[in-house]
C-alpha cells in the first residue's frame, strides 16, 4: 500500500478513541472494530497488503493461536493514545493502553506494510515483542521478529512514489477492496474452474475406459470353458507348466496359457476364480458406470455455480478448503461438503450417496429435498442446534443446482431427519415439513 494512502488513514484513524474489538477472520486478514458503524479490514498478506472498507464480510475461520489470544488480552477495547507511521514510513503504530485486575498495560500494536517482510507485530511499552504475525530468524531478514526479543527499528527507506488526490478516504477503501476483489474473484474462479475441469477429465477418463459387459462375460467364459479343458485333461499336465495345447469337445486344439502357481490343481482354480470376478464384475459394472457418470454431471454442476459467482465470499462456498474437509471426512463416506457459516452441508450425488446419507444422518439434523421430483438429499449437520434460516436457504440453494439444470422456481421441502421414513433405497416419506422457494436463474 502507498505511503500517501496510509497518511490519509491515519487522519482517519486518529478520529478513533478505543478499539473495541479485534480478530483474525482469514489466515493475513483482521478486522479492527472502532465502533459498530466504523470498521476496518487489514489485509496483511506479502507483497498485497492493504486496507479496505466493506459492510459485510463472511468470517472464514476461528483462530485460537498465541498471536490471537494475545490480540485479545492486550488489544481488545484498549483505549488507543496515539496512532502514526513509525518513522514516517509504511508502519501503522497504535499506542495503547488498557487496564488489567492489577495495572494499567501499555501495548503497541504495529502493521508493518513492507512488502515480502509485511507484518503484524504486538510489543509491550519497552518494545519487546509479545507476538507476531509472522516470526522471523535472523538468518532469514535484517532484522528478528521473535517472543522476547526487543524489535528493532526499520531503517529508514527514501523513495518516490506518485501521488494521487483523495477526495473521501471512506470511499477509497471501498473502492480498493472491489478493485481488487475483482482481480482476486477472477483469479481464483480460472483456478477453481481449472481444478474441476481437471476431475471432470479425470473420471471421463475412466468411463471411457470401463470394460462392456459383453465383453468381460465372453472373457469369463472363454477363462472358464479353458479352466474346464485343463480340468479334463489335468493328468498329462505338469507342475509349473506354462502353456497347453489341448483338443476342445470339437477335437479343436486350443492353446491355454496356464498361471503361474505351484500345481497345476491351484492354477486352474485361479482360472476358475478369475472367470468368477470378471462375471461380477459384469454383473455391477453399470452401477460404477453410472455412479461415474453422475459423478461428471455433479462436478459440471458445481462448475456452474463457480461461473455464476459475483464474490470471493459466494465463490469461496463452492470451493471448501481441503484440509478441513479433509478431516470432518475422516470417518465419514466422502460426500460433496459445503461449509456456510460454520455449518457442514452435505449433498448427495447419486442414489448410493442420497442412502448413505439417510443412513448416516442424526435425528436432529436438516434433511432437504425437491418437492414432488427426484433430487440430490441434503443434509445440514446441526449438533443438536437451531439452524439460521440463511443456512437452510443456502443448503436449498445447493438441492436445486445439483437436482436440476433449467431456470426457474423450485420448492424445495426440508425437515428433520427424525421424520424421514426410508421406504426403499433413496425413496422416503416424510412430514412436519416446511417448503421454501428457490429461484434458479
Amino acid at each position: 500500500m502507498k505511503l500517501f494512502v496510509l497518511k490519509k488513514i491515519i487522519e482517519l484513524l486518529s478520529q478513533f478513541e478505543q478499539i473495541k474489538n479485534i480478530y483474525r477472520v482469514d489466515d493475513n486478514l483482521i478486522k479492527i472494530e472502532f465502533s459498530k458503524s466504523e470498521i476496518f479490514f487489514f489485509d496483511m498478506t506479502k507483497q498485497n497488503s492493504y486496507i479496505f472498507k466493506k459492510d459485510e464480510f463472511l468470517t472464514k475461520k476461528f483462530y485460537n493461536a498465541p498471536f490471537d489470544n494475545i490480540l485479545k488480552k492486550r488489544v481488545q477495547n484498549a483505549k488507543i493514545e496515539k496512532v502514526f507511521l513509525l518513522n514516517g514510513d509504511k508502519v501503522i503504530r497504535f499506542e495503547l493502553n488498557s487496564s488489567s485486575s492489577y495495572k494499567s498495560l501499555k501495548t503497541f500494536l504495529q502493521f508493518e506494510f513492507t512488502g515480502k517482510y509485511t507484518n503484524v507485530i504486538i510489543l509491550d511499552e519497552f518494545e519487546v515483542v509479545l507476538e507476531a504475525l509472522r516470526h522471523i530468524d535472523i538468518e532469514k531478514s535484517f532484522r528478528e521478529v521473535k517472543v522476547g526479543i526487543k524489535l528493532e527499528d526499520i531503517p529508514k527507506r527514501e523513495f518516490v512514489e506518485d501521488i494521487e488526490e483523495i477526495d473521501d478516504i471512506n470511499q477509497y477503501l471501498y473502492k480498493i477492496y472491489e478493485e481488487k476483489s475483482v482481480v482476486t474473484l477472477n483469479r481464483l474462479k480460472t483456478q477453481a474452474l481449472i481444478n474441476i475441469n481437471k476431475k471432470i477429465k479425470n473420471y471421463d477418463n475412466i468411463l471411457n475406459n470401463l470394460e462392456f459387459e459383453d465383453d468381460l462375460l465372453n472373457s469369463s467364459k472363454d477363462l472358464e470353458f479353458k479352466a474346464n479343458l485343463l480340468l479334463i485333461n489335468i493328468n498329462k499336465l505338469k507342475n509349473y507348466q506354462t502353456t497347453a495345447l489341448l483338443e476342445d469337445y470339437e477335437n479343436n486344439l486350443v492353446e491355454i496359457e496356464i498361471p503361474t502357481a505351484k500345481s497345476v490343481h491351484e492354477a486352474i482354480n485361479k482360472m476358475f476364480l478369475q472367470s468368477k470376478k470378471l462375471k461380477k464384475r459384469a454383473s455391477s459394472i453399470h452401477i460404477e458406470r453410472e455412479n461415474l457418470t453422475q459423478k461428471i454431471d455433479f462436478f459440471k454442476k458445481n462448475l456452474s455455480l463457480i461461473e455464476n459467482s459475483t464474490s470471493i465470499d459466494e465463490l469461496s462456498l463452492y470451493i471448501p478448503e481441503t484440509k478441513k474437509i479433509r478431516k470432518q471426512q475422516k470417518n465419514r463416506d466422502s460426500f460433496e461438503t459445503f461449509i456456510y457459516k460454520d455449518y457442514s452441508i452435505l449433498v448427495g450425488r447419486n442414489k448410493q450417496e442420497n442412502i448413505r446419507l439417510l443412513e448416516n444422518a442424526k435425528a436432529s439434523d436438516i434433511w432437504l429435498h425437491l418437492k414432488d421430483r427426484t433430487s440430490s438429499h441434503v443434509i445440514i449437520k446441526t449438533d443438536k442446534q437451531n439452524v439460521p434460516q440463511d443456512v437452510i436457504e443456502f443448503g436449498a440453494k445447493l438441492c436445486v443446482e445439483f437436482s436440476v439444470s433449467q431456470k426457474g422456481s423450485f420448492l424445495v421441502d426440508y425437515t428433520h431427519r427424525r421424520f424421514v421414513k426410508i421406504q426403499s433405497e433413496a425413496n422416503v416419506f416424510y412430514q412436519n415439513y416446511k417448503t421454501i422457494p428457490i429461484l434458479r436463474e
